[in-house]
């Protein structure tokens, strides 16, 4: 399991394509200096957060801590407004393309669009 926990008041803007970015953080204070840079970033689509996985040491309750050091310590949700913006970003045309070409931590990603209608 995956995940962090987020203010439920927060709001979400439009969202054509959302990437999930697995990162596994050797030094917690390299996880800090790329959690600074990416709320640093403002590429238009700041509904981005990179977050500690809080949900892979919980019970199916999101709560109970099971103990144990997740596989994936961070997760960088990326939410891109448009498929535009998505594909320069991945081509490496963006300022978060820049922070996360910096990140220096072993990586997996998973990447899906939201069915609306």
């Amino acid at each position: 399991m995956i995940g962090y926990t987020v203010d439920p008041d927060r709001t979400l803007g439009p969202v054509a394509v959302r990437r999930l970015l697995l990162l596994d953080f050797a030094d917690p204070s390299a996880a800090d200096a790329a959690s600074r840079a990416v709320d640093d970033v403002d590429d238009g689509w700041s509904d981005s957060i990179l977050a500690e996985n809080t949900m892979a040491t919980r019970w199916f309750d999101g709560e109970t801590d099971l103990g144990g050091r997740p596989v994936w310590t961070h997760l960088w949700d990326q939410c891109f407004p448009s498929q535009g913006d998505y594909e320069c970003h991945r081509r490496g045309e963006s300022e978060a393309a820049s922070v996360e070409a910096g990140i220096a931590a072993p990586s997996a990603e998973i990447v899906y669009v939201p069915v609306v209608g």
